[in-house]
Parts: C-alpha cells; structure tokens; sequence
C-alpha cells in the first residue's frame, strides 16, 4: 500500500509547520490582521509626531518596506520524482512563505508597546512583567522591535500557556497527565471549568455542547480540552469589539459604571455625569501616588474627539471602557519608562535582566507586578539559610531601597524597584551572593 505521504512530502510538511508555529490558518490571519492593524496605526504615529512626544513618551519604530507574502501562498506542485535540490528549494520557498506569516509587508516590525496592543485585541492579555518576559523569550535580538514570525511565536506561547493551565487543573482534579482520552464525568468537568473561571451559564453551554446532560455522563480529556479552548477562543474574539478587555472584565467594569449613575438624573442608562462621573473618575483614574481626587477633565481630555454633552460632561459607556484602555496603556508605558531608568542605573545585562525577571514573574502568584517584603526574602531563602543576622541586613538594604517611596506601602516591590534591591545586595555580597552568581 502506498503510504498517504512520502519522506519528501513530510519533511516538507514539518517544515511548514514549524514555520507557522503549530497555528492554523484562521489563527495565521487573525494574527496578520493584527499585526498589519497596529503597524498602520504605529506608522500613522510616528508621521504625525514631532519632538520628544508627549509625557508618556514615544518608542515608536520606522517600519521597513518589503515584498508582499502570505502563508497561504504556498503553491501546490506536482511531484518532481528528481533533482533533490528541487524538492529543497520548494521547501525553502514553503518555509520563507510561512515565516512572513503576518504581516503585508515583509520585514515589517513593530515595537514592544503595539506589540502588546496588538496581543490584546487579539483578547492575549497578561501582566505587563509576564508580557516583558514572553516577549524577552522571542525577541532574541533584544531589538525591542518584534516582526511578523516573532509575533506568531508570541501568540504560540500564549497558546501554550493556555493549555498548560489547563493540563495543571485537570491534574489538580485527578485526571492522569497527558491522558487525553481518559473519562472525564460531568460532575468533574463541571469543578474544572468552575476553576477556570466559567460562570454557572457558561458552564452549562459547554456541558451541553458535550452532551452531558446527566451528572453521571462522561466525555474525554480531548473533547473537553477542545470544549474549553472554543468557548475561551469566542471570548477572546470579543475582545477587539470591546477595546481588549475580556467578556468577564467588561461586566465587572460596567456593574461599577452603573453603581456611578444614580437615579433620576434624566440620562439614558449608558450615560453617566454630574457628581456620578466625579466618583468614577475617581475610582479609577486617580493616580497611585496617594492623591485622593482626580482632575476629570484632564482625564476626559484623553477620549480623542470628547466634546461636552449640551454644556455639560457626559460620559457613556464606550467612552468609559476607551478611557481604561488609555489609562492602561499609559501605565504600561511609565512602567517601561521607570524600567529602562531602573535598568540603566544597576548597569545588569540584558540576559542578567531577563533572568532576574523570570524569578520575579515566577514568584508574583497573582500577576499583580508587585512582590511582598516575604515573597522576596523567600527567594533569598533559596541561596541560603537566612539567620538573625542576614535578615537584618535583608530589612536595611529593603529599607534603603524603598527610602525614596511615597504613598505606597513600603511593603511591597515592583520590578524597577527589585533589580535596585539585587544590585545593592550584590555589592554588599550578601550571603557570599557573587560567587553564588558566578557558580
């Protein structure tokens, strides 16, 4: 029986594939779409910016021109049964069109803060520190700019990330690891998608899509897997409808821009002003520095195109969610901008920096970008025991590190601020910790 593929035929295939990272097409062009998106928009950026930038600062990049590709350009030919070095080139030219990936032009890039954007209207979103490490795992060059296959890589990690929770879930439940076809009842996908965060209407949907409807029914691992990943996938689609933020952040933003209406203020209901639109400009937009009110009208001056409602500031619920995205974005980048400072200052290598960042993101359990005077003496802890005395001298260069804080518990850490903290512990050599380094 003549086999489906021959040697050629497969290799050929692998190649293709390893050049699409493992990605569909419909995920292939979701991610050109993407990346050409807020290519266009980094480039209209960077036409209409002069100077410096503004007090956010500008990282925008000249993008370079190239030849147009798409992955599914990849002609199908007939069979050439000689010439090795035919076949090879067939598959050079296969892999080059699966390496442009994304993206209209060839060679095009973007900088790392589009590249975030991007990811999160593609409904990828994560801690910025997570988000800087993935990144730092791609863009090997340490460019600071991502292309169109650096940018597949991503959202391959991304995916990966995904599954891998999953798998620790379904293990956390009993389910043998890496057991796809093992039975999973109802009732126990019922816990797993509860510890996914499924509400109880999501939950149902998916039991149902998989014909459970008895709680004694079972399903496998696979079809499980594949359940959870579509519904998540319809989620994240969502996302670029609603300025990135995901279905479950939505609702909770606007429960809180609904507790801000009031009633009988004569406004439609997605409308908000007047003492209502003070308190939710201040519940979320006020700065982090301990000042307790906000100027709004700075703030609404953000909303490009905002003009006064008949005299007066109204604030509807789409202007609300644009105004988060901004905010967002804007605290993204002072934490870049207080990152690159902190990086120049303690003088560490960009691998010393990546890696130094691998632990702070593997100890922040939440994802918060911040770790606890207890969560970074944890980490000390596992160089070496720490007596009396190492503590003491912990909690001084802590306390040295964090003296020029303000209005911020001085019991927590963000990342700028713990690569000081290793820099002074370093050139105290605390613990012996050079030659630990060293070794």
């Amino acid at each position: 029986m003549e086999p489906l593929l021959s040697v050629d035929e497969a290799w050929t295939f692998l190649e293709l594939y390893r050049a699409r990272e493992g990605l569909t097409e419909g995920q292939l062009e979701d991610n050109r779409q993407a990346f050409d998106l807020f290519l266009g928009r980094q480039q209209a950026a960077a036409a209409t910016t002069s100077g410096p930038g503004d007090v956010l600062g500008q990282r925008l990049s000249d993008a370079a021109s190239g030849c147009d590709s798409d992955v599914s350009s990849v002609r199908s030919e007939p069979r050439r049964p000689w010439a090795w070095a035919s076949r090879a080139s067939r598959r050079r030219s296969s892999a080059r069109s699966g390496r442009a990936g994304a993206g209209a032009q060839a060679g095009a890039q973007i900088d790392v803060d589009t590249c975030g954007k991007a990811l999160r209207w593609l409904g990828w979103d994560s801690s910025y520190e997570l988000f800087m490490q993935i990144t730092g795992d791609v863009d090997l060059d340490l460019s600071g700019r991502i292309d169109c296959q650096e940018f597949n890589k991503l959202v391959r990690m991304y995916n990966e990330r995904e599954i891998k929770e999953l798998q620790l879930q379904l293990s956390l439940l009993g389910v043998p690891d890496g057991d796809f076809k093992a039975d999973v009842s109802a009732a126990l996908a019922d816990k797993l998608l509860a510890a996914l965060g499924f509400g109880e209407g999501e939950r149902t949907e998916v039991l149902h899509g998989l014909l459970l409807h008895d709680r004694s029914q079972v399903c496998d691992v696979f079809q499980l897997v594949s359940a959870v990943r579509d519904l998540r996938h319809a989620a994240r689609r969502t996302c670029r409808d609603n300025e990135g933020f995901s279905p479950a952040k939505v609702a909770e933003l606007e429960a809180a821009f609904l507790r801000c209406r009031g009633p009988g203020n004569g406004l439609e209901r997605d409308m908000v002003a007047g003492s209502g639109l003070t308190r939710l400009l201040t519940n979320h937009f006020a700065p982090k520095d301990g000042v307790k009110s906000v100027d709004w009208k700075q703030v609404l001056g953000l909303l490009p195109g905002y003009e006064p409602s008949r005299g007066r500031d109204v604030l509807t619920f789409r202007h609300f969610l644009q105004l988060k995205r901004i905010w967002r974005d804007q605290e993204d980048q002072h934490k870049c901008a207080k990152e690159q400072t902190a990086i120049a200052n303690v003088g560490f290598t960009p691998g010393e920096v990546r890696e130094f960042r691998r632990i702070f993101v593997e100890s922040d359990i939440g994802y918060q970008d911040l770790l606890d005077y207890l969560a970074v003496q944890g980490i000390l802890e596992r160089i070496c025991t720490m007596g009396d005395r190492l503590k003491q001298e912990f909690r001084s260069a802590w306390l040295e590190v964090m003296a020029t804080k303000y209005g911020r518990c001085s019991d927590v850490i963000d990342f700028p601020e713990f690569l000081k903290l290793m820099r002074k512990l370093i050139d105290v050599d605390f613990a012996g910790i050079k030659c630990r380094m060293i070794s």
